[in-house]
């Protein structure tokens, strides 16, 4: 127990992501209910980040808890780290420390005299693929002492057990790719901000992804890209985007190591299009109970669109349509994936089996403006 007698609140309710999906819109909703308490802010990345230290992480919920504790109406306190969800590499780093190590004591050897040695650059490089297999031995004698190959799931479930309840949305992968292309400048940047650059941006980053699942499989691929072999690493951002709308690697393990009971995972567009029907199942499950008042219902679905915890921006009319080439490409890449998530979450809704396109919601809606059904 704290010395000075205080309560300390570890969050009941993860919002797990996905990005592009509505989770910061989410989790602003949920934090309106009268019997949240809200943390400090909604995305302290702990699980997931490196260099996050407990005693942060739990003054995020000090003001929480003294709500809980001042206020009997106040019953739970949540947070929305979106990252949570897609178990890629970058959000994996935490756990895989005896890898970065390992390979960052291996750069600075590997690096010496990069500068000074003709063809440094492929000397750098094939030096730094020799070391791979130390870098992954670390990683497995890690996992050897722990029983298992350890995700972020697994140490959520070791600091909270199973009292926890996980919610998330996700969104048809394909629109997913096309909003975060347009969301994040470097990509436009490097392939142009246009159709035919999303275009090209998909075509290459399949074309690495093809070329690791056709040696490690989907889901090391979805999970491990970059650390598998030194030509992933070099590719730019790492196939992020593409792997992560790769649902279902990442919610077969949310499974595994927590089952069904406590995981509620939600489809974007059902979410935007009939936003209250959704939020009453989030309140129903996460044991909050439906708003008390119409007053009540009317300040959260009133509330402003949010995207990555601001207001939402974007004026998404300025966007081109997706073409129709590309997106029957993209729906491609994505389809194993999907299948996959219908048979783990037992509905077929999760194949997408209707058209979606970037349009702006209706004003009378208070939903994202994203992904309505056409």
């Amino acid at each position: 127990a704290p010395s000075d007698g205080a309560l300390r609140c570890v969050p009941f309710v993860h919002v797990l992501g996905a990005y592009q999906c509505g989770a910061s819109d989410l989790f602003s909703r949920l934090s309106e209910h009268e019997h949240f308490a809200k943390p400090l802010h909604s995305s302290p990345s702990f699980y997931f980040e490196q260099n996050h230290k407990w005693a942060d992480y739990i003054r995020v919920f000090a003001k929480a808890a003294q709500s809980i504790a001042d206020a009997p109406s106040k019953r739970i306190t949540g947070e929305g780290s979106a990252g949570m969800l897609t178990l890629t590499w970058t959000h994996s780093e935490r756990l895989h420390q005896p890898y970065i190590t390992t390979m960052g004591e291996r750069w600075r050897a590997c690096n010496a005299n990069r500068s000074r040695l003709p063809g440094g650059n492929e000397a750098f490089n094939a030096c730094m693929e020799a070391h791979l297999p130390t870098a992954h031995a670390a990683d497995r004698a890690l996992e050897a002492r722990a029983g298992a190959a350890l995700q972020v799931p697994h140490l959520l479930r070791a600091v909270q057990g199973e009292r926890v309840r996980l919610l998330a949305l996700v969104r048809n992968p394909t629109d997913r790719l096309y909003a975060a292309f347009w969301q994040y400048p470097h990509y436009k940047n490097r392939f142009g901000a246009s159709a035919e650059g999303f275009h090209a941006y998909h075509a290459e980053m399949a074309s690495h992804f093809g070329a690791c699942v056709r040696t490690h499989g989907l889901d090391a691929c979805a999970m491990r890209f970059e650390s598998l072999e030194r030509r992933f690493e070099q590719v730019f951002y790492h196939c992020d985007q593409h792997a992560k709308g790769l649902y279902a690697p990442f919610v077969r393990v949310w499974l595994r190591v927590f089952g069904h009971e406590p995981l509620l995972i939600l489809r974007h567009e059902d979410y935007t299009t009939h936003t209250r029907e959704a939020l009453t199942r989030v309140f129903e499950f996460v044991g909050l109970g439906l708003p008390a008042s119409d007053a009540a219902w009317a300040r959260i679905s009133g509330k402003a669109i949010v995207f990555n915890g601001r207001v939402h921006p974007r004026n998404w009319t300025e966007i081109p349509p997706m073409m129709a080439e590309t997106r029957a490409l993209v729906d491609a890449f994505y389809r194993e994936s999907n299948t996959q998530l219908a048979a783990l979450l037992g509905d077929n809704a999760f194949t997408w089996p209707e058209r979606t396109r970037l349009v702006p919601a209706p004003q009378s809606e208070r939903v994202l403006p994203v992904a309505l059904r056409s």
